[in-house]
C-alpha cells in the first residue's frame, strides 16, 4: 500500500467534527430545508386562500349593493310613475275648470320624466344577454313600463293601476329574492389548472 493511499484510509476512518461525510451532512440539513420548504408552502397557500375569500367577500358586497340599489330605485319608480298617473288623471277635470291644464300639463310630463329616469336605470341593472332568468325578468320590466303607458290610463282608472303595480312589486321582491340567494350561493372561486396546448 502506498503512503498515500494509507493517509487517506487514515482520514476517512478518523472522525473529526469538520470533517463530515457527505451523508452526514445531508441528513443533518434535511430537517431544516425541510421545514423551510413546508413552511414557505404553506405561506404561499394561506395568501392564496386569503385573497380568495377576500375576492369573494368583495363579490358579495358589490351584489348586496347592487341589489339595495335596485330595491331603491323599483320603489323610486313605482312612486314617480304614481305621481305622474295622478297628474294624468288631473288634466282631464283641469282642462275643464279653472284653465289650469297648461300648467297640470307641465306637471306632468315632468313627472313622466323623472319617472323613465329611473325605469331607464332600472332596466341597465339587468342583463339584456340569454339567460336562465330573461324572461321573468323582460316580462317585469315589462309591467313597470306599462305603468306609464297614456293610452292605458287616460282613464286614470286608480284600481287597475294600483292592481298592476302591486303586481310589479311582487314580481320585484321574487327577483331581489332570486339575487340575494345567488348571492349566498357564490362558490369561492377555484384557481383553472393551465390549458394544454
Amino acid at each position: 500500500m502506498s503512503t498515500e493511499t494509507a493517509a487517506a484510509a487514515t482520514i476517512a476512518e478518523t472522525p473529526t467534527g469538520n470533517n463530515r461525510s457527505f451523508d452526514e451532512t445531508k441528513t443533518a440539513v434535511s430537517p431544516l430545508w425541510s421545514t423551510v420548504l413546508w413552511s414557505a408552502l404553506a405561506a404561499i397557500i394561506a395568501a392564496s386562500a386569503t385573497a380568495l375569500v377576500t375576492r369573494h367577500t368583495k363579490i358579495s358586497e358589490f351584489r348586496q349593493a347592487w341589489i339595495n340599489e335596485l330595491r331603491k330605485d323599483i320603489a323610486d319608480y313605482l312612486g314617480a310613475a304614481n305621481a305622474w298617473r295622478v297628474l294624468n288623471g288631473h288634466i282631464a277635470h283641469s282642462f275643464d275648470t279653472k284653465g289650469e291644464g297648461p300648467d297640470v300639463q307641465r306637471k306632468t310630463d315632468d313627472a313622466r320624466t323623472a319617472a323613465r329616469v329611473i325605469l331607464w336605470r332600472i332596466r341597465l341593472r339587468f342583463n339584456p344577454r340569454p339567460n336562465p332568468y330573461k324572461v321573468d325578468d323582460d316580462l317585469f320590466l315589462g309591467q313597470l313600463a306599462g305603468l306609464l303607458s297614456e293610452t292605458r290610463w287616460k282613464s286614470g282608472d286608480a284600481e287597475d293601476w294600483d292592481k298592476v303595480a302591486e303586481e310589479a312589486s311582487e314580481r320585484a321582491r321574487e327577483i331581489l329574492k332570486r339575487e340575494w340567494e345567488v348571492t349566498k350561493k357564490l362558490p369561492l372561486p377555484t384557481p383553472h389548472p393551465a390549458k394544454g396546448g
